[in-house]
Order: C-alpha cells, then sequence, then structure tokens
C-alpha cells in the first residue's frame, strides 16, 4: 500500500512538471508552489506546545516567509475568538492581519523595534502598531502580539539571567556594586526581552531593563511584536536591581 501511493505521488510530480514545462514555468517555479502548498512544519498547535518562548521563536524562524504568514494569520483568529473582543479591537486585528502577508516576512528585520520604527520600512507597522496599546490591555497585548502559539502554556519566557555579576570597586573608586564592569564575559549571557509597543517579553514579576547601565546586548530575531526584532536588554526580578 505505501510503495502503490509512492508511486502514485511520484507520477502525479512527474505529470505536474511536465505541465509546467509545457507551460514555460521553471523548475524553480514549481518548488516554489510546492513549498507554498506543504504547510508549516510545525502546527499552531504545536507551537502552543511549546513552554519556551526561545523554542517557538526558534522554531518560527526555520518557517517560509509565506508560512509564518499563515502561522501568525491563524495566531490572530485563534485569539480573536478566545477573547471578549469588541468591534473596534476585531477591526484592528483583520488590519494587523492584513499586514502580516509573505511580503512583510520576506526579509528579516534585522535591528530592534525601537529602530525599526524610526525606519522608513517601519513606518507603515509604527502608524499601525502604535495604537495597540489604545485598544487592548497589556495582557491582550501579550496574548495577541508578542509570540505564536497560547502563551498560557509559557512557563519559561527567557528570564533566566536574572543577575548580572558584581565586581568591588576598586579603591578610590567610592563603594558599592559595580554592574558596569562585570566579572565576566558572559556575565548578562543571552538577551531576553526588549522595549516593545506589545510588551516587553518578561514573566510575572519581572521587569526588562534595556541600557542598565549601558547597552547590554544586541541579538536578532526573538524580541518584540511577532518575535521579530532584536532584543536589547535583560529580564530582572522585580526588586533585585533599583
Amino acid at each position: 500500500m505505501k510503495r502503490t501511493l509512492r508511486l502514485l505521488v511520484a507520477a502525479l510530480t512527474i505529470s505536474l512538471a511536465l505541465v509546467f514545462a509545457a507551460s514555460g514555468h521553471s523548475a524553480k517555479t514549481l518548488i516554489g508552489l510546492f513549498a507554498k502548498t506543504a504547510g508549516p512544519s510545525l502546527s499552531f498547535e504545536d507551537y502552543s506546545k511549546m513552554d519556551s518562548k526561545s523554542d517557538r521563536a526558534a522554531a518560527f524562524a526555520k518557517e517560509t516567509p509565506h508560512n509564518k504568514s499563515l502561522l501568525w494569520k491563524q495566531h490572530l483568529a485563534y485569539y480573536e475568538a478566545k477573547l471578549n473582543l469588541n468591534d473596534q479591537q476585531k477591526e484592528f486585528l483583520k488590519r494587523v492581519s492584513a499586514l502580516l502577508d509573505e511580503s512583510f516576512f520576506a526579509t528579516p528585520i534585522n535591528m530592534s523595534e525601537a529602530e525599526y520604527l524610526k525606519s522608513a520600512r517601519g513606518k507603515p507597522f509604527k502608524e499601525l502598531m502604535q495604537n495597540a496599546s489604545k485598544l487592548f490591555t497589556p495582557e491582550q497585548s501579550r496574548q495577541l502580539f508578542l509570540t505564536l502559539g497560547d502563551v498560557s502554556t509559557i512557563t519559561d519566557w527567557g528570564c533566566g539571567a536574572s543577575q548580572p555579576a558584581v565586581s568591588e570597586a576598586e579603591p578610590g573608586e567610592g563603594s558599592g556594586p559595580n554592574y558596569s564592569e562585570p566579572n565576566n564575559a558572559n556575565a548578562f549571557e543571552t538577551c531576553t526581552c526588549t522595549g516593545s509597543i506589545c510588551g516587553s517579553g518578561c514573566g510575572s514579576g519581572t521587569t526588562c531593563k534595556i541600557g542598565f547601565p549601558g547597552p547590554l546586548c544586541q541579538e536578532g530575531g526573538a524580541c518584540g511584536c511577532f518575535d521579530l526584532f532584536n532584543c536589547t536588554g535583560l529580564c530582572f526580578q522585580d526588586g533585585e536591581i533599583q
């Protein structure tokens, strides 16, 4: 049975290739068609089962632009049905869904959200998403725009590097800890958050510290709205760092 199915698939592929060739289409076009119809490598439900935000971001980065768009449109539809939203909020989500098309995901952002909002490329994004805080509560924004999948299952928001190394001040330089000169290169470990109009990306009881006491880090692709922007800060336990 399996052998027969494989033969049928092979025959169908060859037939389509011949049709495309006869129509003047290239093999690249045919491959692109199959890539689009293949669907995401992981389903929305698969993402919802991941309890680590960083795992979700890493898996999402491997999807094609077409499938990234499909997944986020499904995410917005999921939460539109789950949350008790009014007509104005629903209309806003339609506009966000239209923005998140394949072309939006075609080129990596490769900058922080703050930098993107100031760029010409980021102007449509800014004009739309800056209104999110007027329409949604912080928790609703966290659910809708921060990371793919149901966020209620996330137990690790990437806040493990919560305490920077402390070096004692040199004689004559005053007293107290010096956070600007960590004891080793890995003191701040990995960036975990960013200042974002969609939420910082820190878990409950933690706050994102950006530029404390100077630029801590600059790492790409897993922070800010839709997990698209460079991470620029670290999550600290509330009250840990003043």
